[in-house]
């Protein structure tokens, strides 16, 4: 049974930046590997954000979009030295309508041109995505963020990451809504980020 052991996660951070010395880093290492489901998860998350990080080529964003991430990234800064602060989140899915039996009698032009709704839920927010074909072949992505307490949401950051590739950025409105499109089909990561959260929806799976 794994122990219940308390990380800091500036910790995490300084280790996997090699900021630590080699035998702190030795000693951590230890600790990781009998720690308990939750901060193990929190490693893996920040493993996978960091590899794609460094290997994603960045599109340039829009003036608006930019503005916006300058005041994530200041507001991210001020989270680092008061450590805790940002909630990290794994994205998992908890709704599909592919897999839903009823929808097949709405399914009028065919399975392959049926529109296709995700859910992916964590403890703070929920995304929604829905997918459409495109009459060029390609899809549409339309979304939305719910957060925890029902209340209007705040602005959040979307990425889509294909591979080591940003495919795309935008924001959400007023409304926590946002839209991506033409996408072609595929395997694509989600990143949704705040100035209190950032959640990573890993490998879904855009196809009808």
């Amino acid at each position: 049974m794994k122990s219940k052991t308390n990380i800091d996660f500036a910790r995490l951070l300084a280790w996997l930046e090699g900021n630590l010395r080699a035998e702190e880093a030795q000693l951590l290492a230890t600790q990781i590997e009998q720690a308990d489901e939750e901060t193990q998860a929190t490693f893996t998350w920040l493993q996978t954000f960091f590899q794609t990080r460094e290997e994603s080529t960045i599109a340039a964003p829009s003036p608006e979009v930019h503005a916006l991430l300058t005041r994530q990234f200041e507001a991210y800064a001020q989270a680092r030295r008061h450590p805790g602060l940002i909630q990290r989140l794994l994205g998992t899915l908890s709704f599909d309508s592919k897999l839903r039996p009823a929808t097949a009698s709405f399914r009028t032009a065919g399975p392959d041109l049926a529109p296709r709704q995700l859910v992916y839920s964590t403890e703070a927010l929920d995304v929604t995505i829905n997918l459409q074909w495109r009459e060029d072949e390609t899809l549409s992505l339309t979304g939305q963020i719910f957060t925890e307490n029902e209340m209007t949401p705040d602005t959040f950051v979307i990425q889509l990451v294909q591979g080591t590739r940003e495919i795309a950025i935008t924001s959400t409105d007023a409304l926590g809504e946002f839209e991506f499109h033409p996408i072609h089909a595929g395997a694509y990561d989600l990143i949704v980020s705040s100035d209190q959260t950032e959640v990573l929806i890993p490998a879904i799976e855009m196809a009808l």
